[in-house]
């Protein structure tokens, strides 16, 4: 079922999204980031401070990604179901609690429930606050409201990864829990600027049994995806891969025969949606494995301490800033497609700018090819996010947002399971390293020559 736009009017005008309104919905974006990377840094002190082992102290990570990922499709539906607004509210209210909980933690097990409750509190606010931010704005202005979203969510990165090492030493590992906490309560006094808390107009019964099958698929398929990626041997990995293609397979099985399934037959007939889908399984999986591979060569081959190569992602989350307010820009200028084109040289050229590094040095061509990667990622992230929404009509925003999200994550979590091992398999780490930044290339080049080529037949696809 394509989503084609309603025929019911806009119940607010596109001016309704002040200011305000539309710094709510960045704040938002902006703790999702901040909260993982500060307890990235902040993971060390964790573990000495509660006595947990480096497998268990992981999931203090993992299990905040892996619920975050595999909940925001049905999240994106429930928010066409019972309203944004009111899923947002929730999702606020839920992350600032469990950041809360996350900080007062007395113990491992207790810190790791709270990430998990605060990955699904996430999952609530990321579609909702598109679904909200889509329907608040008009054509003209979305391009500069989607920049400044993708921009917070830069910004969270750069603050996670240049202060939380501050937060931690200055304040305590706790701290790097209740800023984000304090953050996101701080807006609930402004919600109300969103407008009113109006039911989703999305009346279909929720696939109750397709959702379960659908997030035990998709949390399996990251769970293993995500092991492969850290190195992780052994059954466990295909473990999880093998649940995660039963899931999935029992999931498709159950949409085929629900009476309102949780993906209609042909939702990606709408070509512009799925050029958005695509286009940001594309972004994440040319510019992820270039952070994780570069902090690899910085960290084992040239010898940095991790705040240094913490420290290093500052040029590439300021470059993401960039790009996200020049993609605003250019969208209304150039189109789409050429906005999407700009951003894929720089997604393509880049890991292969990489493949400079030597054993002996690179470091500076290494951190500039990521910052122009960065660059990039902000201009395909608005022309994605852009593409994928812009066809979604009152009772399928949330939907739209949550099946972008979820490609998001996707990408990242497929394309690091890839050439993570691949980087490791020769024996002089150099020539791994070129050998993965290769395939980033012919991995954004394919994709980003598919996104293009939907592009060029959505042209031609008649109006819905």
């Amino acid at each position: 079922m394509a989503i084609a736009q309603s025929a019911r009017p806009q119940p607010r005008s596109a001016e309704a999204l002040g200011a305000v309104a539309l710094g709510v919905l960045c704040v938002s974006q902006f703790v999702d980031v901040l909260s993982v990377n500060t307890a990235v840094i902040a993971l060390p002190d964790i573990r000495g401070d509660l006595g947990m082992s480096a497998s268990a102290a992981q999931w203090v990570i993992s299990v905040y990604a892996l619920l975050f990922g595999g909940l925001l499709l049905p999240a994106g539906r429930l928010a066409d179901r019972v309203g944004p607004r009111r899923l947002f509210t929730v999702g606020l209210v839920g992350f600032g609690a469990a950041s809360l909980l996350c900080g007062a933690a007395p113990s491992g097990p207790v810190l790791i429930g709270a990430r998990a409750a605060t990955g699904v509190a996430a999952a609530l606010t990321v579609p909702a606050a598109l679904a909200l931010l889509v329907a608040g704005t008009d054509e003209v202005r979305r391009p500069r409201a989607l920049g400044w979203w993708t921009a917070a969510g830069a910004g969270g990165g750069i603050a996670g990864l240049a202060l939380g090492g501050v937060i931690t030493d200055v304040a305590g590992w706790r701290a790097a829990f209740i800023a984000p906490a304090v953050l996101a309560l701080a807006c609930l006094p402004f919600v109300a600027t969103l407008g009113p808390a109006r039911p989703g107009d999305d009346r279909r019964p929720l696939d109750i049994r397709g959702t379960i099958a659908g997030v035990v698929g998709l949390v399996a398929l990251l769970a293993g995806l995500s092991a492969i990626g850290q190195g992780g041997a052994g059954l466990l990995p295909w473990a999880f891969l093998l649940a995660a293609a039963a899931a999935l397979l029992a999931f498709a099985r159950i949409e085929a025969r629900a009476a309102f399934p949780l993906l209609a037959p042909g939702f990606l007939a709408d070509r512009r949606l799925a050029a958005g889908t695509l286009a940001s399984a594309v972004n994440t999986a040319a510019t992820g494995p270039l952070a994780v591979l570069g902090a690899i060569y910085l960290q084992d081959v040239r010898g940095w301490s991790p705040s240094a190569n913490g420290l290093s992602f500052v040029p590439f989350s300021a470059m993401v800033i960039v790009g996200s307010a020049l993609g605003a820009g250019l969208l209304g200028r150039l189109g789409a497609g050429r906005t999407f084109a700009l951003a894929l040289v720089a997604l393509v050229a880049m890991p292969l700018v990489s493949c400079a590094i030597t054993a002996d040095g690179g470091e500076v061509v290494l951190i500039a090819a990521r910052a122009l990667d960065g660059l990039g990622l902000g201009l395909a992230a608005v022309t994605a996010t852009a593409l994928g929404t812009s066809g979604s009509g009152e009772g399928t925003r949330g939907f739209a947002a949550g099946l972008i999200n979820t490609a998001t994550q996707l990408g990242t979590a497929l394309s690091i399971a890839l050439l993570v091992p691949l980087a490791a398999g020769p024996d002089d780490a150099i020539a791994g390293l070129r050998l993965a930044f290769v395939a980033t290339a012919v991995i954004a080049a394919a994709g980003g020559a598919a996104v293009l080529a939907i592009l060029r037949s959505a042209g031609r696809q008649p109006a819905p």
